[in-house]
């Protein structure tokens, strides 16, 4: 047995896991059976045909909502993924998560993954492309389950379907995109938000997908929301009074519906933004190392997603896509003028 293996196990153990996550996914889809389905929608996740039933009125409308941009007519086929949730305050003798963010366990064969947290279980199956799911009541939810519900397993499928996940922001403009990467706190929601307020289109804040195919590489919108600290944004000037945030309680940031959104776009350059010290927006070239170093530790460890296959098209992204440094200045009207420049011309050496 590895030490990593070893090691956790043994962090397992100490938290009180007794069960396994074939277990789990048994519990759960006992419960989903018997439960009322009060809601059903298909959409596309990435490139995959998804259908979502939800059992529970009380959750339904938190989880649905930052999908619904991604609504596509029902169809006799079978879809490429199920997704099976439904409202139930816990599984009665199974361990509580002992911390907010809990953690991703997996079985020996990582066919299996349980996301284990406080206030919801969710299981994927990923030999069967179903994900199974309890959520509690949503007022218990932390900020990023509102914004990005089953962002940490949605990864695992969307590997199945040649794509990577990123942790990155997409913004665009008549079928052209930038994506915005970088950690948390380097700027991603600031110049994303700033774009909505000029009226260019966000097909993700924090988090999207990404394909490479003969169309070159496509950007996949995956959540309209956003997260951001509305104290902030009025300090730097944001026009925040057009789009009214949903409060989150004991939360900083909070949430914004992004409304209607392109299911993709083309991405023609990527964009690492930087809160700069004020003064003017300034776009300078840069390498296509500095987006990995900033990018793939971040995108490939905060969900189950195939890391080789995400390496390897966040690899080719950085040989294919011009990259850019953006220095963010005071005037978000100067930032989103700034990104629109380099959507439309990529390739002019200095914007």
């Amino acid at each position: 047995m590895s030490t990593a293996l070893e090691k956790r196990r043994e962090l397992l153990a100490h938290h009180g896991y007794g069960s396994s996550p074939e277990q789990i996914l048994q519990r759960l889809a006992e419960g989903f059976e018997v439960a009322e389905k009060t809601h059903c929608l298909d959409a596309l996740i990435g490139p995959l045909h998804t259908r979502f039933t939800v059992a529970g009125s009380s959750v339904a409308e938190a989880l649905l909502a930052p999908f619904r941009h991604l609504v596509v007519a029902k169809t006799s086929a079978a879809p490429a993924l199920t997704v099976d949730l439904w409202s139930s305050s816990a599984l009665p003798g199974l361990p509580i998560a002992p911390a907010p963010w809990g953690l991703v366990v997996d079985d020996q064969e990582r066919r299996l993954f349980h996301d284990w947290r406080p206030e919801m279980d969710m299981v994927l199956d990923q030999q069967e492309r179903r994900i199974l799911g309890r959520f509690d009541d949503p007022a218990l939810w932390r900020a990023d389950q509102w914004a990005r519900p089953l962002h940490r397993l949605l990864g695992g499928v969307l590997s199945l379907a040649g794509s990577a996940m990123l942790h990155a922001a997409l913004v665009g403009e008549s079928g052209s995109a930038v994506l915005l990467a970088g950690p948390g706190g380097s700027g991603k929601s600031t110049t994303a938000l700033a774009c909505l307020f000029a009226g260019l289109d966000i097909l993700g804040d924090d988090t999207v997908a990404a394909a490479i195919n003969n169309e070159g590489v496509i950007g996949y919108s995956i959540f309209s929301t956003a997260l951001a600290d509305p104290g902030y944004l009025a300090q730097r000037g944001f026009p925040c009074y057009r789009f009214s945030p949903q409060v989150i309680a004991n939360e900083t940031k909070q949430l914004w519906r992004l409304g209607s959104a392109p299911r993709q776009s083309r991405i023609t350059a990527i964009l690492l933004p930087s809160v700069g010290g004020g003064g003017r927006t300034i776009a300078e070239r840069t390498r296509g190392g500095d987006f990995l170093r900033a990018t793939a530790a971040h995108s490939t460890f905060v969900n189950i997603q195939d890391r080789r296959l995400a390496l390897e098209i966040m690899s080719q992204m950085a040989e294919r896509l011009p990259v850019w440094r953006l220095s963010l200045g005071e005037d978000p009207a100067e930032i989103a003028e700034t990104v629109r420049g380099v959507i439309h011309a990529p390739n002019s050496g200095r914007c």
